[in-house]
């Protein structure tokens, strides 16, 4: 019996030898030693994080998980919430880390995101909850979770509570039936705000019109005042539309609708406020240059440019802004732009050159209309000057010529009016050899005495000199001036034809080219009868 008791004891210690490791291993189960859970700025998961928010609004926390244990784990997130209108719009991704200590990656760590719709009402207190999943990855029945609690109080600007039935959301309306509706309020405070910007607008731009009415005239002056403030007006009443749903409580659907519609009119009617007033202040800044600097390059013929590279400008931002508010990517439309630009610039080099040549011919001022250019030799006179060509008269005046701006500025012009307009005018003459040269000289200037279009006075002398001695006679150069320009070719031909006379008159010869000619028929006859 004793025998049997021992084996018993024996075969028995045998057993629990070889099941004890197997015990041991089961009963090493996870647990918070093995891995702990941080958000930098928190002291999560022990306490929830407090945040507020407001419409449309998103914040992001880093969420880590870190291995402490000589374990391969398992790490996973789970995230629900107690309201649709908070979201959670990223979390980070299922990961397997390493253990302490390994070469392996030891922390599993990613954006956390939660997001606010843009409509949202106002709440005290929204639960949302982040549930981090770790597992032996030795052992898949070992499973452990851990919880992240966020509680997220929600402001909205659609809040209507201290605002509902108030007029101008302030002051309760206590008017009896059916005077009592909120509808009431809302209306009158609308129209109230427009009255109110009419009369602050009316104060203010007629201060304004009187200010550039010093430089433009009276009417300008008065159609920019009632030009301007009816937008003004309007743009108000239209401003404070959402004061008036947030009186009626009209909710956050509507009035975030109406928040849109304002806000694309509101951009159109600012743009429209802000042309105005640009306009006006260019016309008033360059009449009043031209007024002061009689002799300035910039006068009122740059107000053209002005109003193109301004309109070119509020276009592009108030499309921009109207895109914006569409929810557009400018950014990209930008990158886009820019390739499409250079395609324009690769292929449009010619219209390229031409528009930024009128637009360096506008502002430098080389030339302005009725001048008398001289170009390659030929005489223009300017017509018309354009942001892409110029157009010409000829100096008889029967022909209009174009020319590219881009032509007009790579030539060397010169400007015979600008300045002074009285012009310098040569005539030319040739005297035999043998004359009298002193005599001609004075013949010449006398005759030159009594041409109308030659101008004589203490600044402007009549003068002559000995230019050239030619094969058959020596040239005279009578200098004179005109009153313009456009006299010199009338002059020079009175000149001519009474210089003419007093030469004859005084046996003074001009030389010309004589040719004999004798023919040999004729010539060999008489030889022959000889």
């Amino acid at each position: 019996m004793e025998r049997r008791l021992i084996a018993a004891v024996i075969l028995t210690a045998l057993i629990l030898g070889m099941v004890s490791p197997v015990l041991i291993q089961e009963t090493d189960a996870l647990d918070s030693d093995d891995y702990y859970i941080t958000i930098p700025g928190t002291q999560a998961p022990s306490k929830h994080i407090e945040v507020t928010m407001g419409n449309g609004e998103s914040r992001t926390w880093k969420l880590c998980v870190i291995n402490a244990s000589e374990k391969y784990l398992d790490i996973s997130f789970d995230s629900s919430t107690d309201n649709k209108e908070v979201k959670i719009t990223d979390i980070p991704e299922a990961t397997l880390i390493g253990p302490e200590g390994s070469s392996e990656p030891s922390v599993a760590k990613g954006d956390l995101t939660i997001k606010v719709d843009q409509n949202s009402d106002a709440y005290d207190s929204v639960s949302v909850d982040i549930t981090v999943y770790v597992v032996d990855a030795s052992d898949p029945e070992q499973i452990s979770e851990t919880h992240v609690y966020f509680d997220i109080k929600v402001t909205s600007i659609y809040d209507a509570s201290g605002m509902y039935n108030k007029f101008f959301g302030l002051i309760p309306n206590t008017l009896p039936s059916p005077f009592n509706s909120p509808i009431v309020p809302a209306i009158v405070s609308i129209l109230v705000y427009g009255f109110i910007a009419w009369v602050v607008g009316s104060l203010i731009l007629k201060r304004i019109a009187k200010v550039i009415g010093r430089n433009t005239s009276e009417n300008e002056a008065k159609n920019f005042e009632r030009a301007t403030k009816w937008p003004i007006v309007i743009l108000t009443m239209v401003l404070t539309l959402n004061t008036g749903l947030l009186i009626m409580d009209a909710g956050s659907t509507l009035i975030s609708q109406a928040s849109f519609v304002t806000y694309i009119m509101s951009v159109i009617l600012v743009s429209i406020i802000l042309w105005k007033i640009y306009m006006q202040i260019v016309k008033s800044v360059f009449r009043k240059i031209e007024r002061v600097h009689a002799d300035s390059n910039i006068d009122t013929s740059l107000i053209p440019l002005f109003r193109m590279i301004g309109m070119i400008f509020f276009w592009v931002a108030g499309t921009s802004a109207v895109l914006a508010g569409f929810g557009v990517d400018l950014q990209g439309i930008l990158v886009s732009a820019g390739v499409i630009s250079l395609g324009i610039t690769l292929g449009a080099q010619n219209v390229l050159s031409q528009f930024f040549s009128g637009i360096l011919i506008l502002v430098n001022r080389p030339f302005k209309t009725g001048d008398f250019l001289k170009i390659n030799d030929k005489v223009y006179v300017v017509r018309k000057v354009r942001l892409m060509y110029t157009e010409f008269k000829n100096w008889a005046g029967d022909e209009i010529i174009t020319m590219p701006n881009n032509v007009v500025t790579s030539a060397t012009i010169s400007n015979m009016t600008k300045g002074d307009v009285i012009c310098r005018q040569y005539v030319y003459f040739s005297v035999a050899y043998g004359t009298d040269l002193k005599k001609a000289q004075e013949v010449m200037i006398e005759a030159a005495k009594k041409c109308d279009l030659v101008v004589q006075d203490a600044n402007h002398n009549i003068e002559t000199r000995i230019t050239n001695f030619l094969s058959s006679g020596i040239e005279l150069r009578l200098s004179v001036y005109t009153p313009t320009f456009d006299d010199t070719g009338e002059a020079a031909g009175k000149l001519r034809g009474l210089i003419y006379e007093a030469f004859a008159e005084n046996d003074i010869e001009i030389p010309y080219d004589r040719v004999q000619i004798d023919i040999l028929s004729d010539h060999t006859e008489k030889i022959s009868n000889s």
